[in-house]
């Protein structure tokens, strides 16, 4: 999404609210107490909702990380907004100067909406594709050793050996993409990241990594043996997990990873 047609998407408060609202309640706004929905009315002063069944009081951000922000609605849009939009992620400094907010107030949004990004568990579905990377910095040059030194310091080589964790990605075409750190490419590792995470009528499809659709095992090898598997990609063609591999790999933390964010998909929503 583009910052004009953000903007489009959110020119003010109320904007902002609708669409959190939506987002949330998509047959309209739901107690928490009781439980009734689209049974409530709207309290301009307060700003809430207010249940006619039980007359309990909420609004869009009760029960969630957002709950009793003093921030308006509209600056956590932005917020989110820049931290789906940044590929290599945006430090708690630059995004204070730019929400024109103190620091701490920018280091808890992250975390908050960093946080209600790892609470959802997507279940791929469709045909999901697989395939293994190295994320993190890349390696660092091997120091030129001196002629008295007898120790010198150990290198990080690319590939096996190296020291920056191994991710799995599996990414459903046209859907949402999930990775985990695995400890090797072993059939139990791979077997245990992708458990309860695709359908058990989902298609899987490996990329050119040691990620393989046997490699499931125990209940995973009963839904792959039913898989509607496809056509391998020809040598060389863009599939759907390595475009975002340069994501990865350019991540300040890759050891937090689990669902990525949106914007790998070009939107936000």
């Amino acid at each position: 999404m583009s910052l004009r047609a953000f903007n489009e998407l959110f020119p003010d408060e109320n904007a902002a609210r609708h669409w959190f609202e939506k987002a949330r309640w998509a047959e309209g706004p739901e107690c928490p107490k009781c439980g009734s929905v689209n049974h409530s009315s709207w309290l301009k002063k307060p700003r809430r909702w207010n249940c006619m069944g039980c007359h309990h009081q909420f609004s869009v951000t009760s029960g969630t990380p957002m709950h009793r922000t003093h921030l308006p609605l509209l600056t956590w849009a932005h917020a989110i907004y820049l931290i789906v939009s940044s590929s290599k992620g945006i430090s708690a400094m630059k995004s204070s100067e730019m929400l024109d907010v103190h620091y701490a107030t920018a280091w808890h949004l992250g975390h908050r909406i960093r946080a209600m990004m790892a609470e959802a568990n997507p279940i791929l579905a469709g045909v999901v594709e697989l395939d293994e990377m190295y994320a993190g910095a890349p390696p660092r040059k091997r120091a030129k050793p001196s002629r008295n030194d007898t120790h010198p310091p150990p290198s990080n080589p690319q590939g096996r050996g190296t020291k920056r964790p191994l991710v799995l990605v599996a990414a459903e075409r046209s859907g949402d993409v999930v990775a985990k750190i695995i400890p090797t490419h072993g059939k139990a590792a791979i077997a245990e990241a992708i458990d309860g995470v695709v359908d058990p009528d989902a298609g899987l499809d490996q990329n050119r990594g040691r990620a393989r659709p046997e490699h499931a095992g125990g209940r995973q090898a009963a839904r792959c043996a039913g898989a509607r598997t496809t056509k391998l990609p020809e040598p060389g063609a863009i599939t759907q997990p390595q475009p975002h591999h340069s994501e990865l790999r350019q991540s300040r933390d890759p050891r937090q990873a689990g669902r990525l964010p949106r914007s790998l998909r070009g939107h936000v929503g």
